[in-house]
């Protein structure tokens, strides 16, 4: 990833709308689309499967494989904290076969049919009210869940097909039996370590978010970004915009090189 894209995806608040954005920055090559073809439009509509992998895949790149982190053990009466080493290269996306059409019955026996979720999709959920819709009076509904249904609800021509309006006049329990199957039909990359607290010995599940996890550690570097960008500028008198569109492992590669330059006549860079 080039520090453009960095800046891109740390100044976006939705971690969703950030991945996207930062992929498009830093993707060469998507099936038929070459890099200046690649935009966020083009990546929204991704599985959220294809967008985790590929983000995945540009943390081991960029970062390495193996990954360090610490986590906490969820028993109610430990709580201890665990440091857990694991390696990137080994999530694979697997082998599915995977139906773009979810279809359904309403308790009135019509056909409903939707897509499966994009990664547009749930840039646009995010942060979304997720408590009860009180226009309707229905708490047990949510904004969230019925945006979902309107998104993804395809409009089909057979004969007896619903339309959202259909959908939306259903009950709760039958629009949360909805969600659930667009959810249950949705594939996800499987990113889980099975684990057990070496202190109470509860076994337990970590589940790595590639999202989540990589969105938190380029806002915890972006200090250390900028601070790299300033020394590049002050001793090559390069512009903003040639720095920002170096690779991280790059703009790290000149800093030695400047900080082995300098050591001997200031101390170094001290980057």
């Amino acid at each position: 990833m080039t520090g453009r894209g960095e800046l891109a995806a740390v100044a976006e608040s939705n971690p969703f709308r950030a991945a996207i954005l930062l992929l498009a920055d830093s993707l060469v090559a998507l099936g038929p689309h070459r890099a200046a073809d690649i935009e966020a439009s083009t990546l929204s509509g991704l599985l959220p499967i294809d967008r985790d992998y590929l983000l995945v895949q540009l943390s081991s790149i960029t970062f390495g494989g193996p990954r360090f982190q610490t986590v906490e053990c969820p028993g109610a009466e430990c709580g201890h904290r665990l440091d857990i080493r694991f390696d990137l290269r080994s999530i694979e996306a697997g082998h599915r076969s995977v139906s773009d059409r979810v279809e359904a019955t309403l308790d009135n026996s019509r056909s409903v049919v939707f897509r499966l979720p994009s990664s547009g999709d749930q840039a646009a959920l995010y942060g979304m009210d997720n408590r009860g819709d009180n226009n309707t009076g229905d708490t047990d509904s949510t904004q969230q869940a019925d945006e979902l249904l309107r998104r993804c609800i395809m409009r089909g021509s057979e004969p007896g097909s619903a339309d959202i309006r259909d959908v939306l006049e259903q009950g709760p329990a039958v629009r949360l039996r909805l969600g659930a199957a667009l959810a249950a039909a949705s594939p996800e990359l499987d990113t889980a370590l099975e684990l057990t607290c070496i202190h109470c010995k509860q076994p337990f599940k970590f589940v790595y978010e590639p999202v989540l996890t990589l969105m938190d550690e380029l806002r915890a570097s972006r200090k250390a970004l900028m601070k790299e960008v300033h020394y590049l500028a002050f001793y090559y008198h390069w512009s903003y915009t040639e720095i920002l569109n170096l690779s991280r492992p790059m703009r790290r590669e000149y800093l030695d090189l400047l900080d082995q330059e300098l050591r001997g006549q200031s101390g170094g860079v001290a980057v």
